[in-house]
């Protein structure tokens, strides 16, 4: 089966599979969608990132490569990464220094695809008559089966995951969401096997070193939401 995004994969495993709405608070889970974004352009190849001695930049940035990128929204957040460490360019596209709500726009595109694709329904409602609410109820489970059995095998068997999964999990990881994935496994247990898949060998250097600065991005980025609410409520 050819692999999907990760920021495809990630958003139908933070998705509820019956209520359809995401298991991770909005801040989370717009920097976890800026970061997937990132690591499938890296992945791509349209993102690297740099290393000491390099001629142009200075080493830890992330730089775009002459590749095309098609989505326009993905070709966005290629630009806003240019030259910027990976936690600048999360802040930028899914955290609190974004103006613009581009990781939202990216997500909501991403999940009109796996509507069109009859992976999800839309369903759309109000609270209080007033509110609008959105969720997007899982309705081919099998598509979903394939990414979270994949994840389980890394995380719960000990299977060794390729690349592509070990990036899928350092970014669950970051968001802590793989406790709430498998709520019959002991929650340390599931932590400590989501850091040590994210912190092993595996893939390109370059790109697992882009996926772990990535990780540490979002996780700066949900510290300094929490950091920020809590100040404006003290």
């Amino acid at each position: 089966m050819t692999p999907r995004p990760l920021t495809v994969e990630f958003l139908l495993l933070a998705l509820g599979d019956d209520s359809g709405r995401p298991l991770v608070d909005s801040t989370k889970l717009k920097a976890a969608v800026a970061g997937a974004a990132i690591v499938d352009l890296t992945f791509d190849g349209a993102l690297r990132l740099t290393e000491p001695g390099d001629p142009q930049f200075k080493a830890g940035r992330l730089v775009r490569t002459t590749q095309t990128v098609e989505d326009p929204r993905l070709a966005e957040v290629a630009e806003l990464s240019h030259n910027r460490k990976p936690k600048d360019a999360v802040g930028r596209i899914g955290g609190m220094s974004a103006w613009k709500d581009r990781a939202g726009g990216l997500k909501d595109a991403v999940l009109d695809d796996l509507v069109a694709e009859g992976v999800l329904t839309h369903k759309q409602g109000k609270v209080l008559g007033l509110f609008p609410t959105n969720a997007w109820p899982l309705a081919r489970p099998e598509v979903e089966r394939e990414i979270l059995d994949r994840v389980r095998a890394a995380v719960v068997t000990g299977t060794e995951p390729d690349a592509r999964t070990s990036a899928l999990v350092a970014l669950l990881h970051a968001v802590d969401l793989l406790p709430k994935l498998f709520p019959d496994q002991p929650k340390r247990a599931l932590r400590a096997r989501g850091k040590a898949v994210a912190d092993a060998e595996w893939g390109a250097e370059a790109v697992r070193k882009a996926v772990q600065d990535v990780q540490t991005a979002i996780t700066a980025a949900i510290v300094a939401s929490s950091v920020a609410a809590t100040s404006a409520t003290g």
